[in-house]
C-alpha cells in the first residue's frame, strides 16, 4: 500500500472512530513522513477539534510549527492552548520558545523572558510537576555575571551597587516558593537553596535550610530541645508526622529506594518518634512480597530508641502475630516489660494475656495472669477483685469487640449494690467440695433435709405451739389435721425463706451444669457466671455457711 493509500485508510479510520488514538498517531506520523505540511496541519486541527485539551498534541503541533512555519506560527498555536491546558510540559515548551526568540536580542530581551517565567509560575507554580520550571527560572536568574549588561537589564531598577543584592532577594524569594511545592525536584531545589544561602552572607539562613532539608547532622530540625523543631517551629510529634508523610510521599511518587534514603535522613534527628520507624517498616512490608527480613531489621532498630514506648512495642507485636511468630512475640514482651515504666505497662500486660489466651497453654496463661496481677497491684490502690477479674475475662474470652454473654449482660459497676464476692475464696470453697455424682446427690439430700427442717420451724413460729399427733398448730391452739387454715401467701423475696430455696436451686444448677467445666476455667470466668446470678447467691445459713462468709469479705 502506497503512502497516499495508507494515509487515506488512516483518515477513514479516524473518521469512523474519532477516539482511536493509535489511528491519529499513525496518521500524523504518515503525513510527516510524506512531508505534507498542509496535510499535517489539517490533521492536527481535526485532532484538536476532537480533543481540545490534549496538551501534548498542542505541544507537538506548536513544535511542528517552529520547524515548518516559524516562531510566529508557533506563538499563534501557543496563544490558542495555554490558558485552557495548564500542563507543565506544554508551558515549559512555550518558555523555551520565548527564550530562543529573545536570546537573539541580548540583554534587551531578558526582561520579556523574566516576565514569561513569572507569568507561568503564577499559573502553574503550585503544580506537582512544576519543579523543572522552578529550576529553569533559578538558573536564569543566576546566569548573568556581576556587572554585566544582562544583570543590569534584569535588575535595572536598583542602583548599580545594589544589583547583586537585588538578585539575591529575587533568588531567595524564588527558592522559598519552590521548596514549598512537593514533587520529584524537591530534593534538588532544597540542595540548591542550601548551597545558595551558605555561599551568601547569611550563613545562619544557610544552616537553617540545611537543617530543614534534612541534609545536616540535625536533620528534620533537632535543636537544643527535642520539643522545639529547629527551623520549622514544630514540636516532636509534628516533626515526626512530617517525616512519616514524607516517607509515604517518596514511596508513592518515586520509589521505595527514595523512601529508604529519606528514612536514613530522618534517623539523624534524635527526636524522631517511633511512628517513623513503624511507618518505614510498614512500607517495606507492603513491598516485600512476604519476605520479612527488612521490616524486622527496621523494627529491631527502632527498639534501640523506643523499647519503653507501649505503642511501638504493640505495633511490633502485631507484626509478629501477623507472621504467626509466637515465640518472638513472647520474647519481645519479655524484653519490653522490664524496660517499661510500671505505670505504662498495663497495655503490654493486657496484650500478653491475649497472646497466651489465643496461642499459649493453660499453664502459660495462668502464669501470665499471676504476673499481671502482681504488676498491676504494685501501681497503687487496686481495683476491686471482681472488676479486675471481669477485665481479665474480657481479654481472654472476647474477640474483635465481641464479649461473652456473662460479661456483656452484667449491669454497670455502679449498679451492683451490696457485698462483692472474693473470687479466690469462692473457688476455694467450691473446689473443696465433692463434685462426683455421689457427692452432688449427698449435697442435694442434705439440702432437702435442711429445707424441711426450716419449713417446720417456720410453721411452728407462725402458729405458736408445736403440733400434737394428728393436729396442726393454729392461732387458737391445736387444730385437727385437715381443718387448719391455709398458710398466708407471701411474695418470694431473695432475703426470705423462699428466696433461700431459690438460691439453693440455683446453686444446684451451677453445681450440676457449670462446676465441672469451671474447674478448668480461670477465676475470672467463674466470677462472671456467679455475678450473673445476682442476688440469688444470697445462700441460706447452714448448708452453704462457707459461702456466706465468702460473700461478706469485701462488704
Amino acid at each position: 500500500m502506497g503512502g497516499s493509500d495508507r494515509a487515506t485508510s488512516l483518515r477513514a479510520r479516524v473518521q469512523a472512530d474519532p477516539y482511536d488514538q493509535d489511528a491519529w498517531d499513525d496518521l500524523l506520523d504518515e503525513l510527516k513522513t510524506q512531508k505534507d505540511v498542509t496535510a499535517v496541519r489539517e490533521a492536527y486541527e481535526a485532532l484538536l477539534a476532537e480533543f481540545p485539551t490534549a496538551a501534548l498534541y498542542w505541544k507537538d503541533f506548536a513544535e511542528f510549527e517552529v520547524g515548518h512555519g516559524g516562531n510566529n506560527a508557533a506563538k499563534v498555536v501557543y496563544s490558542r492552548c495555554l490558558l485552557q491546558c495548564p500542563n507543565t510540559d506544554l508551558w515549559r515548551s512555550y518558555l523555551q520558545l520565548v527564550r530562543r526568540v529573545n536570546e537573539k536580542r541580548g540583554a534587551a530581551g531578558l526582561g520579556e523572558v523574566r516576565q514569561a517565567f513569572e507569568y507561568t509560575l503564577d499559573r502553574l507554580g503550585q503544580d506537582v510537576g512544576s519543579g523543572a520550571i522552578w529550576q529553569d527560572y533559578v538558573a536564569f536568574l543566576q546566569a548573568p555575571r556581576l556587572g554585566s549588561p544582562e544583570l543590569a537589564a534584569l535588575f535595572g531598577g536598583a542602583d548599580a551597587s545594589q544589583e547583586d543584592s537585588a538578585r539575591m532577594v529575587a533568588l531567595r524569594r524564588a527558592f522559598q516558593k519552590a521548596i514549598l511545592v512537593p514533587g520529584p525536584a524537591s530534593d534538588a531545589l532544597w540542595a540548591a537553596y542550601e548551597a545558595f544561602e551558605l555561599a551568601g552572607a547569611n550563613k545562619a539562613l544557610g544552616r537553617r535550610a540545611e537543617t530543614v532539608a534534612g541534609l545536616g547532622p540535625d536533620a528534620a530540625g533537632a535543636g537544643e530541645s527535642d520539643n522545639d523543631t529547629k527551623g520549622l517551629g514544630l514540636d516532636q510529634a509534628q516533626g515526626t508526622l512530617a517525616w512519616v508523610q514524607y516517607l509515604r510521599f517518596c514511596a508513592r511518587a518515586e520509589s521505595l529506594t527514595a523512601a529508604r534514603k529519606a528514612f536514613l535522613r530522618a534517623r539523624r534527628w534524635e527526636g524522631l518518634g517511633w511512628q517513623a520507624f513503624a511507618a518505614s517498616a510498614d512500607l517495606e512490608w507492603a513491598a516485600a512480597g512476604g519476605v520479612d527480613t527488612v521490616p524486622r531489621k527496621i523494627l529491631e532498630l527502632g527498639l534501640e530508641r523506643h523499647l519503653a514506648e507501649p505503642g511501638y512495642v504493640l505495633h511490633y507485636l502485631a507484626f509478629l502475630r501477623g507472621l504467626g511468630d509466637v515465640a518472638n512475640a513472647r520474647a519481645l514482651l519479655e524484653r519490653a516489660l522490664p524496660a517499661m515504666p510500671a505505670e505504662r505497662g498495663r497495655p503490654l500486660w493486657d496484650a500478653y494475656l491475649v497472646l497466651e489466651a489465643e496461642a499459649g497453654t493453660l499453664g502459660t496463661l495462668r502464669g501470665v495472669e499471676e504476673r499481671r496481677r502482681v504488676a498491676l497491684a504494685a501501681l497503687g490502690p487496686p481495683r476491686p477483685a471482681s472488676a479486675e477479674a471481669v477485665a481479665e475475662a474480657g481479654l481472654k474470652y472476647g474477640a474483635l469487640g465481641l464479649l461473652p454473654a456473662f460479661i456483656r449482660d452484667l449491669p454497670p459497676a455502679h449498679a451492683l449494690d451490696g457485698p462483692t464476692p472474693d473470687v479466690d475464696q469462692v473457688l476455694s470453697v467450691i473446689m473443696a467440695n465433692d463434685y462426683s455424682p455421689a457427692g452432688i446427690d449427698a449435697h442435694e439430700f442434705a439440702a432437702a433435709r435442711e429445707r424441711r427442717r426450716q419449713r417446720a420451724q417456720r410453721e411452728a413460729e407462725a402458729y405458736g405451739n408445736p403440733a400434737a399427733p394428728g393436729f396442726a398448730a393454729g392461732p387458737g391452739g391445736a387444730v385437727p389435721a385437715g381443718m387448719q387454715p391455709p398458710a398466708p401467701k407471701r411474695k418470694p423475696d431473695y432475703g426470705s425463706d423462699s428466696g433461700e430455696e431459690e438460691g439453693s436451686r440455683v446453686l444446684r444448677r451451677v453445681l450440676r451444669r457449670g462446676v465441672a467445666a469451671a474447674v478448668s476455667e480461670t477465676a475470672a470466668a467463674l466470677l462472671g457466671r456467679l455475678r450473673g446470678l445476682g442476688e440469688a447467691l444470697a445462700l441460706p445459713a447452714g448448708v452453704e455457711a462457707p459461702l456466706d462468709s465468702v460473700f461478706c469479705v469485701n462488704s
